[in-house]
């Protein structure tokens, strides 16, 4: 028999996934399958009471994404029911991935980040080409592991690193 506990722990691990989107820089042979691009996974959970303005910085966010220059892919997850969502992006080259940081719509989104998240986790690392898409298992693992970042850190613009209102990812990884 399914108690109220159990259908509520279904109900929260029910997740819509938006499937990996390549563009066009990735699947038009100008770059090599060997090609090391950079991955950036996030990981985050709204407050209470953020649900509304959490998604419409995030729809602003994925609006803007595919205008960036530089971007191989990106896909998406959230609970329907619950706080918790995550993206992964791909990017040609780390001056791509700092370009699209520092976007107007990434830089908004961020400084609302202190009033609409918490918990929120970063991992990049370097991954070929042609072993993109990673799966959802792998995503999910890799981000579980990393360390909780605040969203509470203030904006440094002196900051040579990303300028995302929380500290720059970790260094990738040497291939």
């Amino acid at each position: 028999m399914l108690s109220l506990g159990n259908l509520a722990d279904i109900l929260t691990s029910c997740a819509y996934t938006a499937r990996y989107r390549p563009t066009s820089l990735a699947t038009d042979g100008s770059l090599p399958p060997d090609h090391l691009a950079i991955v950036t996974i996030s990981a985050t959970e709204h407050r209470q009471g953020q649900r509304r303005a959490f998604f419409e910085d995030t729809r602003k966010v994925l609006a803007d994404l595919p205008q960036q220059p530089g971007l191989l892919g990106h896909a998406f997850r959230f609970e329907f029911i619950g706080n918790k969502a995550w993206t992964i992006t791909a990017w040609r080259d780390m001056a791509s991935q700092d370009a699209f940081v520092r976007s107007p719509a990434h830089r908004t989104a961020v400084s609302r980040s202190a009033e609409t998240t918490r918990n929120t986790r970063f991992v990049t690392l370097r991954q070929p080409l042609s072993s993109l898409p990673l799966r959802w298992t792998e995503i999910l693992a890799l981000v579980s592991s990393a360390p909780v970042r605040s969203s509470r850190a203030p904006l440094n613009p002196a900051d040579s690193g990303p300028a995302t209102g929380t500290p720059a990812p970790p260094a990738c990884d040497p291939p």
